[in-house]
């Protein structure tokens, strides 16, 4: 059993190929996984490998935060590849018509594979069903030019973990045309 989640899993035929779905209690030690690993290796351009800073980004992605985001308003999205936990994003209460992207992060062995923008696009449209017009996020230096490309703006808002390298976006979202 590759993560725990439990005897449909064990008993079941492996899933093949990609799958989109809502975190569940089982995924939260592969989760931890997912995030401590892109934040070590992918993210060096903003925490230069300073432990301190490590330490602090890394404090509360353990399995028992993890467990507690579950319970959170928001929602967090994996994205499996071929059995295997390859991205995490997350989703906060939206306030008003806005909403927040809390997390958006791959797992080193499937950068390069489209699962930042697959979740991304899946987050935004998560969003929109909820009703909000417009999203926020706080980039990292590192995945601050993915976000360009996709349309989002930096904003002059305050990133609110006190990270210099932390950059405020924002983005109207898309709805789809009403069909009446």
């Amino acid at each position: 059993m590759q993560n725990k989640r439990g005897i449909s899993q064990a008993f079941g035929a492996a899933e093949v190929g990609r799958l989109t779905r809502r975190a569940t209690v089982f995924d939260v030690f592969d989760i931890s996984r997912v995030l401590c690993s892109s934040i070590r290796e992918l993210c060096r351009a903003d925490h230069l490998d300073d432990p301190t800073a490590l330490q602090d980004w890394l404090h509360n992605k353990t399995p028992e935060h993890i467990r507690d985001w579950l319970g959170d308003p928001g929602e967090i999205w994996v994205i499996e590849v071929d059995g295997h936990l390859a991205a995490v994003g997350g989703i906060g209460p939206l306030a008003e018509r806005e909403g927040l992207i809390t997390l958006n992060y791959v797992s080193p062995e499937f950068r390069f594979q489209g699962l930042s923008n697959t979740l991304l696009t899946h987050l935004e449209a998560r969003l929109v069903t909820l009703g909000a017009e417009f999203a926020r996020l706080e980039a990292t230096q590192t995945a601050r030019g993915f976000y360009v490309a996709r349309g989002w703006k930096t904003d002059s808002t305050p990133c609110g973990k006190g990270r210099s390298q932390c950059q405020s976006m924002v983005k109207r979202l898309s709805r789809a045309p009403d069909t009446a």
